[in-house]
């Protein structure tokens, strides 16, 4: 009979073997016991009084979801929109949009940019006055360019799901609602990854709000002028979550922290993005004609967001502008019925943003 290698034989290369990993992999693999002190720290500091030690039993929060027309893929502003409408009942889904830049066209101006359409869900809750914050399982997080609205000081490193998992508990008990970013829809037979709103959960699951099927996602619907309707949560298992949150299990909540900007405060803002979206929305356009990394480049098509301007001038009686709107979000809706490249969609609807930029009031 054959003996295998003896000990020491094995130990040695593995001991090598070990350090290797630990130098290459360790920041995103093993525990980073400086980095979790320092954010368990701010959490205590910015949470300690909120939550309490132990979350309860059970918990579901009346937190709606929205099918947005003409926005498939715009599942994050499906989830904090409707935690916005929880917190702050008068925060409708259109007043949500308005706060979250969505005239900014980013051109890579500084780090914190990318390019394409600006739309922050973040940057919304920021302008009500809120704080918000990044939670994984690694220390590692986004470069800044895409958590631009992130202190670095709030991205919370968690040891493992288990103990995030209990945060995110805690923080339902206290009437603060997460999103979980998952791989995929967990319900549906649908690619692609999927942020969801965390409205509850009990001792056999959690509650989800992730959208329905709908036909008012289908490219150029009838429906992608009309404001969305909501969805009641969907129930998971603790197994399927597990299955389907990301790697780093990626967790965003904010915190209430100062007072909201007036609405005047925020037109003036995203009146001069869009007078400066025509040069930027150039560059980006450069930016793919050049071959840019796709990592840094953000979107091209925004039916909601053209919407909802349409339907804000209509009633402030602008109506040139609003037509505008509702052409610029027609043929971004038949764009996406052709699937056209996202250099066509920037390219087709340039004359547009060039229009309504010399017609805001």
């Amino acid at each position: 009979m054959k003996k295998g290698l003896p000990a020491k034989f094995l130990l040695i290369p593995g001991i090598a073997i070990l350090l290797i990993l630990i130098t290459a992999f360790g920041p995103r693999f093993l525990p980073n016991e400086t980095e979790y002190k320092k954010d368990q720290a701010r959490l205590q500091e910015v949470m300690g009084n909120k939550l309490a030690k132990e979350p309860a039993l059970e918990v579901k929060l009346p937190v709606k979801g929205y099918i947005i027309a003409g926005g498939a893929g715009y599942c994050w502003v499906d989830a904090a929109a409707g935690i916005a409408n929880f917190y702050e009942p008068d925060i409708d889904f259109d007043k949500f949009i308005f706060f979250a830049s969505p005239t900014l066209i980013m051109a890579g101006r500084d780090k914190n940019e990318r390019y394409g359409p600006g739309l922050s869900i973040m940057r919304a809750f920021k302008n009500f006055g809120y704080l918000p914050f990044r939670g994984a399982t690694t220390p590692i997080h986004p470069p800044q360019n895409t958590a631009a609205d992130f202190e670095p000081q709030n991205l919370i490193y968690f040891k493992n799901v288990n103990e995030e998992l209990l945060f995110a508990k805690k923080l339902l008990s206290a009437g603060i609602v997460p999103v979980v970013g998952l791989r995929r829809d967990p319900f549906e037979a649908i690619e692609g990854g999927v942020f969801t709103s965390l409205v509850g959960y009990d001792q056999d699951g959690v509650w989800l709000n992730v959208s329905p099927q709908s036909e008012r996602y289908a490219p150029g619907n009838k429906y992608y002028l009309d404001e969305p309707i909501r969805y009641e949560p969907r129930f998971a298992s603790y197994d399927l979550l597990m299955k389907y949150w990301t790697g780093e299990h990626q967790l965003l909540w904010v915190v209430k922290s100062g007072e909201r900007k007036s609405e005047a405060e925020v037109y003036r803002e995203n009146k001069k993005n869009i007078q400066e979206a025509p040069a930027n929305l150039q560059k980006s356009i450069e930016f793919l004609k050049n071959k840019g990394n796709l990592l840094d480049f953000t979107a091209a098509s925004q039916t909601p967001e053209a919407a909802v301007f349409y339907r804000y001038f209509q009633t402030k009686g602008n109506l040139a502008l609003a037509d505008q709107y509702k052409e610029l979000a027609k043929t971004y809706e038949s764009l996406r019925q052709s699937k056209s490249p996202d250099i066509e969609v920037l390219t087709t609807v340039y004359p547009y943003i060039l229009k309504i930029a010399t017609l805001w009031p």
